[in-house]
């Protein structure tokens, strides 16, 4: 990440999220910002369990939710959609805050896969190919029509 030249760290205010920013940072040394907005998914019930042990107690409200696209939403959780709407409207808040400036975000995949799903016109259904592949840098722009993907998959971070 290092040939980009950050301006900023914004975070989610999870622990994992925070240290790996506060790692990030120990090199960059420059201003970090936590903000909740950017936390993952609230999985209600669901919480903490695997994806096995939800096939198990629930198939049946696990098979409709995954094939609910953008309303998936688990008993007692929080939608995509909902989600979506939070940590995009902490980045387009961030990217006015820190006009012209490179911010590197770190956040969950869940909401990655929101923020460029949302970008691309995606469904978010099982059918729909794959276009992130895990542990890399995605690049963003905030211009006058708000977000837009500058580029995808852009850098490979490790695994």
């Amino acid at each position: 990440m290092a040939q980009f030249e950050w301006d900023a760290i914004l975070s989610s205010d999870a622990g994992r999220a925070v240290a790996t920013a506060e790692i990030i940072n120990s090199i960059l040394n420059v201003s970090l910002t936590i903000d909740s907005r950017l936390k993952e998914q609230d999985w209600g019930q669901w919480e903490g369990k695997t994806v096995r042990q939800i096939e198990a107690e629930a198939p049946q409200i696990l098979d409709a939710q995954v094939n609910a696209g953008w309303n998936f939403c688990p008993p007692g959780g929080e939608s995509r959609r909902s989600a979506l709407i939070r940590s995009r409207q902490a980045l387009q808040e961030a990217a006015e805050r820190y006009t012209g400036q490179q911010l590197l975000v770190v956040l969950h995949e869940g909401i990655v896969k929101c923020l460029i799903y949302h970008l691309c016109n995606r469904k978010f259904v099982p059918d729909e190919p794959a276009i992130l592949k895990s542990y890399q840098l995605h690049r963003l722009v905030y211009g006058s029509g708000g977000l837009e993907i500058k580029e995808i998959n852009a850098v490979a971070l490790g695994s």
